[in-house]
This record gives C-alpha cells, sequence and structure tokens, in this order.
C-alpha cells in the first residue's frame, strides 16, 4: 500500500523542488519514493546548493535537465 502522500498533490513548493529535481535527477519515480529519508538527505543537499547559487534559478537547472533528456 502505498503511503497516502502519493495520492495527493504536492502541498508546499519545496517538495515540488524536491520531487521535481529528484526526478529529472532519477532518484524518485514516485510522491512515495520521497519517504526514502536517504535519497531525500541526498536530494536535500542538491536544493541547498542551488539555493545558495541563486534561489530564483530552479526553473533554469530544471530546463537544463530537461534539455539534456530531449
Amino acid at each position: 500500500m502505498e503511503n497516502i502522500k502519493s495520492t495527493k498533490a504536492l502541498y508546499t513548493a519545496q517538495e515540488s523542488y524536491y520531487f521535481i529535481l529528484s526526478r529529472r535527477l532519477g532518484y524518485y519515480r514516485r510522491l512515495s519514493d520521497m519517504d526514502d529519508e536517504l535519497t531525500h538527505g541526498f536530494v536535500d543537499k542538491q536544493v541547498q546548493k542551488i539555493k545558495q547559487s541563486d534561489p530564483e534559478s530552479f526553473e533554469t537547472v530544471f530546463h537544463n535537465l530537461r534539455r539534456q533528456i530531449i
């Protein structure tokens, strides 16, 4: 049975950023993957790096990751 979080929309911008970034990097496939503390810790470090460089750069990072896939 999947965690209830997987059946609901992402509630915060932070959760959205975590999920989108980790999905683009290949760490998460579904919302329930966010419950894995080890992976979440790695993603958290990546989010913090982006925030330190430029908090507004998430969209640029996401765009560049999408371009790599295409």
